[in-house]
């Protein structure tokens, strides 16, 4: 998803936010490579049929789209120092949702709802019952015939299934993957720098890094009414250009 921009919760309108990681780094290189593909070429049904004919990582510039993910984090982990934010596991979501989900409801009330009422008159839900409504959801996903949880379930350990088998047998992933982690360490200062590397940095015109790429920049629109791209770096980005 889209960063926000840079500046206080008045500058990219958020007052909380919820942010979902995958770990380790070369799965969420390879989860991200995967997604692009099948929006580039429309539809979500394929992905076995796209795990099975995965080209060599070489090809896949999982190196740089690891370094793309990582530029994310950097630009969250500013957010974060004035922003509360809630960093949940891809893992621990697969393992209990419900737990999860519980995590997300009690990170999202807000006291005075307790006391304030709904606008249409009634009561919002007692916070003690938060863990209940988040197994009622999770149930009643489940067992929709378009369960979205279902389908992330699947298509998590599909991925994950592919990377592990990558890692273990392909050392160039292993190779550019480590690589590529100490690199961008080394250049984002540990992931502290401000601001943080651009993500048009090493995309040269890659139609999947450009895809990855053009969903992380930021939100930065005139006419939002919410965000106010106030730092010369935000416009940067959303001009595709790296080094204005």
């Amino acid at each position: 998803s889209q960063v926000p921009v840079y500046g206080y919760g008045k500058s990219h309108g958020f007052t909380k936010l919820i942010r979902l990681n995958v770990l380790p780094l070369s799965l969420g290189a390879l989860d991200s490579y995967v997604y692009s593909k099948i929006g580039a070429e429309g539809g979500d049904n394929g992905v076995e049929q796209l795990l099975k004919t995965l080209p060599p990582s070489k090809q896949m510039n999982v190196d740089k789209i690891m370094q793309l993910n990582m530029r994310w984090q950097c630009r969250l982990s500013h957010v974060s120092a004035h922003t509360s934010m809630l960093t949940l596991l891809l893992d621990d979501l697969l393992q209990d949702p419900e737990a999860v989900l519980e995590k997300i409801l009690k990170f999202v009330w807000r006291d005075d709802w307790q006391w304030q009422g709904r606008s249409d008159g009634r009561q919002h839900s007692n916070v003690a019952d938060l863990d209940l409504n988040a197994s009622s959801l999770v149930q009643r996903d489940m067992k929709s015939r378009l369960s979205e949880l279902g389908d992330l379930l699947e298509t998590s350990s599909l991925v994950g299934g592919k990377a592990v088998a990558f890692v273990q047998q392909d050392h160039a992933y292993r190779k550019d993957s480590q690589e590529a982690f100490a690199d961008e360490m080394r250049r984002s200062k540990d992931m502290t720098s401000w601001p943080c590397p651009s993500f048009w940095e090493g995309v040269n015109g890659d139609e999947i890094l450009t895809s990855i790429a053009s969903q992380m920049v930021p939100n930065c629109r005139d006419d939002d009414p919410f965000v106010k791209c106030s730092i010369n770096r935000d416009r940067c980005e959303v001009k595709r250009d790296p080094v204005c």
